[in-house]
């Protein structure tokens, strides 16, 4: 039964009809909406001698909803509208959706009407909707956009979690980590077609175990409608479907209700999905179903395979034996109308030799017999017979199989695959095993005195008509026929072509013979019967046979101008058409004038000479018909083509041919446009009165296309020395604002480009920058004499590399590895800057004093000025040239004010991994810094993203990477996302001229044996104050007399409490929540080495302190080895020999546990975490690492806390030699210093000036 009802609009007054049936929604109309009509009239008309009263207007109980004034007023306004907000989905999410927002007055059929309409028919008001009332309409419309508003803020929000995202943490189970490696790029494909949305509260993941899937389902795939307007089969309840294994296997393994004929679902559900089971993997409160995932997803599977293959061998004699000697065949039998059936038997051997008649498999026994096949093929055909399970059953054998009632496409695919199986045979020949083949159909012509008899045939041979049985939807069905033939016995598919069709009719109905009269009529009509059939003649009727005409003929067909057919052909009589290689009529004939001729062909000679063609080609040999499926690959298949062609292989082309047009780098042409302050770049080519637009052009490049289209079916070309000339611009050049912007890194890129050949046009400023640029790198640079400091032949390339660049102001990144001098080549620049202006150093806090030392050291000649918390107002104003600023991170966040008006001729920013992000107080400080040129140090230019490097270079060569979303865009998605080795190559070609980086493995042979460094710490104002208290306590319990031999142990032991101090809070004082400065700066160190691939022994004094860095080892992940005096003898061996076969990236030593008789040349890197007394004892414990037998440079760093006792133990090291020499005794080397000298030491520090 349907719901028909007549209603009146109250908006027209107009008789509106509506049902519920099919019908009535595909035409407009239905029986019963006709009489629901009809009785209406009936009911209402006047009766006899009444007028009918005049129609009157009513008042809307609806009235129409007031316009939302935000939205836009027209279609064009409305997709710019969409796509501005990336809702363009709009135009295909269905009406459906909106139930929730749609009011009461809506009524229950205008909702049916919604469910083949979307949201953007809705806004457009497009014809879809017009059997709903007005007032419905502007509902319906109401409802989707704020639908479409609604939907744009979470989309907006799901971009802003995007880009502010954190690394992924691991998953809570480890074996799960490769799966939520497949759901990273399984996202990463999704979000090239979706955008992220943020719902709330946030879909989660359902764990399935049978069929193990995680399901995740959102409000929107619940909406009513959802299943008739997405023609979703709705089995898992509107949920999107992961398969992990599928996934992991690199096969499509995201499926939605929206798109469900999609190999893998691309859509904001799909994409939402994913990132819901990526926090299934991940968070802590999903652990326990995570395990299970794991347990089901690698576990149980093994475990199921393991009991099934030790049942399997259990059985195996039962198995490989026959079942009761029984075999099973497969038969086909006729049926009623011409029909046939194929169904399966069982035999027993019979008694006297051979097979049973056999009787049908029924559907008790079918799962028991199916044992006995093992051919994949013909349990492939099995399968068949069992799609439609209610087939047979109420048959009176009870069989089963695939006959009248089952698609004909099955029967044929059963066919197919029992091809070469002994089992199938024929109904009238059921003891010999079946053939299967398939053939065209033709037709041979038979002589019978003087008339002529026309008869069907399959390869030459003559068949009955009637032999030949239809598809069961028709003779013009597209599916083969089927030609049984028990004498074979064999099975023929034959494809007959609709043409012959009628043809065949009249055979069947006449049995044509054509009299002796017809007979000239009939051989008139050979050459087009031979054209389309093929054809067997009598040799009365043969003509004269003639040479075939060689060569191949190439036929191409251009498939909406993004796709090229490739058909292989020959052509041996060239008044006849083309036939298939190797395939087709063995004899072609045709009419040569007045005479009629024939080849016979050489069908192997044409396959061999096709193949031959087809390896020139590199292209498999049987192809002999195939697709180019992208322009890219049409058009090189033509290229390789074009030289191959000539009078044995020819081209055709079925259609309107494609033209392709050469570009060389002459009919390159750049304009170079002052715009304020940057530069922007316009041009293209031009050829053939076809223009294409520089950014184009450059598009191409950097995606390595070789065409670039003009129009439909005309490409251009280019040359790869083009490509190669414009690969440099592509990567220099970024889309702007006004189209596309470069730097003046471009220069040098775009006089290249124009010595080869291309017209540049530039303005006189860029000229002069290119001038400045080409005369940088023309003029020697010499390393000041002032340096004292004898530079390694790295450390002179890097200096020589910074003048260079410096001299035209270009941004440098030194990023040499860890120890390799930094510093020092940083030195020689500023000295050979000096006479230019004053220099700007900007390090953190724990380097300022290095960087002092340092100057000293190396660059005497230069008066260094630290920017202290005090007394610094007048400072900027006395600065001038040969002046160098050392100024701390945090305090020019906080005076960049005070130094914008100085113009720095250097600007040296030290550990600048510190400004990675470029929106901090302390980046946006240093960009505001006025400098002729900038230069950064860092070991570490990018730690986690590419946006780092970007934040970087925004700072040192503002431009040269272009914007923040063009890089983003450009590079971040493609490398970090995508691993696109090409935008990876072209992003360092771009930095390589202003990123210097050289690790240990490359400089080696320049490198001393050995490097030290002083790594300074500054104690936070807490450790501090603890650090001062515990020295003033001792000097308080000391008095500040002179000491006596009697207090010399509570010295020692005073000296040792502040050495603790130095280094952790928690040394002196256990129950402190301080942290450690120290500790941190060795994490760090420990972070920059492990990105290099080092490997470290860490030497400590204190076990305890040991035992802290431990701790947070521990904490991080990083694996590592310890040994201490309580490590037993054989322990220590095992231990060092796990160390030297990699086990660890860490060695923690005590000093005097193993400080010596140790060999771990496993490590390049030693870490000292507390000076010593004795430098030797120390010495020999970097002699651990440093020793025979190692192949890389060492590196010893020892931490030292600034203004502590730890600085007056290093001060000893360097000022007395003396006393260093007496400290090289077995014992404590703080025992040979005096009462007096032990007291200068606690003393030490009081007056260290604070930050």
């Amino acid at each position: 039964m349907f719901d028909a009802a007549l209603y009146v609009d109250p908006d027209s007054d107009e008789l509106l009809l509506a049902c519920q049936c099919d019908a009535y929604w595909n035409e407009g109309v239905c029986a019963h909406a006709v009489a629901v009509g009809l009785a209406w009239l009936q009911s209402s008309a006047p009766h006899e001698g009444e007028r009918a009263p005049p129609p009157r207007r009513t008042q809307s109980t609806s009235p129409r909803l007031a316009r939302d004034s935000s939205r836009p007023a027209t279609p064009d306004a409305l997709q710019a509208w969409l796509v501005e907000h990336r809702v363009e989905r709009a135009r295909t999410v269905p009406l459906g959706m909106l139930a929730s927002l749609l009011p009461d007055s809506v009524t229950r059929h205008a909702r049916s009407a919604l469910r083949k309409a979307t949201v953007l028919d809705a806004l457009e008001g497009t014809s879809k909707l017009r059997r709903l009332r007005r007032s419905e309409q502007d509902a319906v419309a109401e409802a989707a956009w704020q639908w479409v508003r609604d939907e744009a803020g979470r989309v907006s929000r799901g971009l802003t979690r995007e880009a502010s995202a954190k690394p992924l943490p691991p998953t809570t189970d480890d074996r799960l980590a490769p799966l939520r490696d497949a759901l990273v790029r399984t996202r990463a494909r999704i979000r090239a077609q979706a955008v992220p949305r943020l719902l709330s509260p946030a879909p989660g993941a359902i764990l399935q175990e049978v069929p193990l899937r995680l399901l995740v389902t959102e409000p929107e795939l619940a909406a009513w409608g959802l299943r008739d307007a997405y023609g979703a089969d709705w089995e898992d309840g509107g949920a999107v479907v992961l398969d992990p294994r599928a996934m992991m296997e690199g096969r499509p393994g995201v499926s939605c209700p929206c798109s469900p004929k999609a190999d893998e679902a691309g859509c904001v559900h799909a994409l939402t999905a994913v990132d819901a089971a990526l926090a299934f993997l991940v968070l802590p409160k999903h652990a326990a179903r995570a395990t299970r995932l794991a347990e089901l997803l690698f576990e149980a599977p093994g475990r199921e395979l393991l009991s099934t293959l030790e049942a399997s061998l259990l059985d195996r004699a039962v198995r490989e034996a026959p079942a009761t000697g029984d075999f099973v065949t497969f038969r086909l039998e006729p049926e009623s109308s011409r029909g046939w059936r194929l169904r399966p038997y069982v035999h027993v051997p019979a008694k006297k030799g051979g097979l049973s008649q056999g009787r049908a498999v029924t559907w008790y026994d079918r799962d028991k017999t199916l044992r006995t096949l093992q051919d994949p093929a013909e349990r492939h055909a099995w399968s068949l017979l069992d799609v439609e399970e209610g087939m047979g059953r109420n048959s009176a054998y009870m069989g089963y199989g695939l006959g009248e009632g089952t698609t004909y496409t099955l029967l044929l695919q059963a066919l197919r695959s029992l091809a070469h199986s002994p089992r199938l045979r024929l109904a009238d020949a059921p003891d010999a095993p079946a053939r299967v083949r398939e053939a065209p159909l033709g037709f041979a012509l038979e002589e019978d005195g003087q008339a002529l008899r026309l008869r069907p045939a399959v390869d030459g041979r003559p068949v009955p008509p009637e032999a030949l049985t239809p598809p069961p939807d028709g003779p013009e069905a597209p599916q083969p026929w089927l030609l049984v033939e028990p004498g074979g016995p064999s099975v023929t598919l034959v494809s007959v072509p609709l043409g012959a069709v009628p043809l065949l009719e009249t055979l069947a109905r006449h049995g044509v013979y054509v009299s002796e009269h017809q007979r000239e009529a009939l051989l008139g009509h050979l050459s087009a019967l031979e054209a389309a059939f093929p054809l067997a003649l009598p040799p009365s009727l043969e003509p004269r046979p003639v040479e075939a005409s060689p060569g191949l003929l190439v036929r191409l067909r251009a498939v909406e101008d993004s796709a090229l057919e490739v058909s292989l052909l020959v052509r041996p009589l060239p008044e006849a058409p083309p036939q298939p290689v190797g395939e087709g009529a063995p004899v072609v004939r045709g009419q040569r004038g007045s005479e009629r001729v024939m080849v016979r062909r050489a069908l192997d000679a044409e396959r061999a000479e096709a193949d031959v063609l087809l390896a020139r080609l590199s292209l498999p040999a049987g192809m002999y018909h195939f697709t180019r499926d992208t322009v890219e690959d049409a058009l090189q298949f033509l290229e390789a083509l074009e030289p191959l062609t000539g009078p044995d292989v020819r081209v055709e082309w079925a259609e309107q041919p494609w033209s392709v047009t050469r570009a060389e780098t002459p009919n390159v042409r750049v304009q170079v446009l002052r715009e304020h302050d940057w530069f922007g770049a316009k041009g293209g080519v031009e050829l053939d009165g076809a223009r294409v637009e520089l950014a184009v052009l450059l598009e191409a490049v950097r995606r390595r296309q070789r065409y670039v289209p003009l129009g439909k079916g005309r490409w251009l070309r280019l040359t790869e020395a083009l490509r190669e000339q414009l690969t440099p611009l592509a990567d220099v050049a970024h889309p702007g604002r006004k189209g596309l912007e470069v730097s003046a890194a471009a220069a040098p890129v775009l006089d290249t480009l124009e010595k080869a050949g291309a017209r540049v046009q530039a303005p006189p400023d860029w000229r002069q920058l290119a001038k400045r640029i080409h005369d940088a790198h023309a003029r020697p640079v010499r390393v000041p004499r002032s340096l004292k400091a004898e530079l390694r032949d790295y450390q002179r390339e890097g200096f020589t590399w910074l003048a260079r660049l410096a001299s035209w102001g270009a941004g440098a990144c030194l990023a040499d590895d860890m120890g390799l001098g930094k510093t020092v080549q940083a030195l020689a620049l500023l000295l050979s800057r000096a006479a230019a202006g004053p220099a700007l150093v900007v390090a953190p806090t724990s380097l300022r004093g290095n960087w002092v030392l340092e100057a000293e050291r190396f660059a005497p000649s230069l008066r260094v000025h630290v920017w202290q918390d005090s007394d610094r107002g007048a400072l900027p104003s006395l600065l001038g040239p040969r002046d160098v600023l050392i100024i701390s991170y945090g305090l020019l966040a906080m005076d960049a004010a005070k130094l914008a008006d100085v113009t720095f001729a250097t600007l040296v920013v030290d550990e600048a991994q510190a400004v990675k992000n470029p929106n901090t107080a302390r980046a946006r400080a240093l960009r505001g810094v006025k400098a002729e040129a900038r230069v950064a140090l860092t070991g570490t230019p990018v730690e986690n993203r590419l946006s780092e490097l970007w934040s970087l270079f925004h700072l040192l060569f503002p431009g040269l990477l272009g914007g923040r979303e063009s890089f983003h865009a450009r590079f971040a998605v493609p490398i970090e996302r995508d691993r696109n080795a090409d935008a990876r190559a072209s992003l360092a070609r771009l930095v390589r001229p202003f990123l210097l980086r050289r690790t240990k493995a490359q400089v080696a042979r320049e490198l001393p044996p050995r490097v030290d460094t002083v790594v300074p710490v500054t104690l936070s104002d807490a450790e501090r104050r603890l650090y001062d208290d515990v020295r003033l306590a001792a000097l308080a319990r000391l008095g500040e007399g002179t000491p006596g031999g009697d207090q010399r142990f509570e010295m020692l032991a005073a000296l040792t409490r502040l050495r603790l101090a130095a280094c952790h809070p928690r040394l002196v004082d256990p129950d402190t929540g301080l942290s450690s400065s120290k500790l941190e700066r060795v994490l760090e160190r420990v972070d920059e080495l492990l990105a290099e691939g080092g490997r470290a022994l860490v030497f400590s004094q204190f076990v305890r302190h040991l035992s802290l860095v431990r701790d947070a080892l521990e904490a991080r992940g990083i694996p590592f080895q310890y040994l201490d005096g309580r490590t037993p003898a054989a322990e220590r061996q095992s231990r060092v020999e796990a160390f030297q076969r990699g086990e660890g990236a860490l060695f923690l030593i005590s000093l005097k546990a193993g400080g010596t008789g140790l060999n771990l040349t496993g490590a390049d890197h030693v870490l000292h975490l507390d000076p010593w007394w004795n430098p030797a004892v120390e010495d020999q414990a970097s002699d651990r690492a440093h020793r025979i037998g190692q192949t890389r440079p060492v590196t010893v760093s020892r931490f030292v806390a600034e203004g502590t006792i730890e600085e007056a133990i290093l001060a000893l090291h360097a000022q007395k030699r003396e006393l260093a020499d007496s400290l090289l005794s077995e014992a404590d080397g703080a025992a040979a210093l005096s009462p007096a000298q032990l007291l200068d030491l606690l003393r030490f520090g009081a007056g260290t000036p604070q930050d």
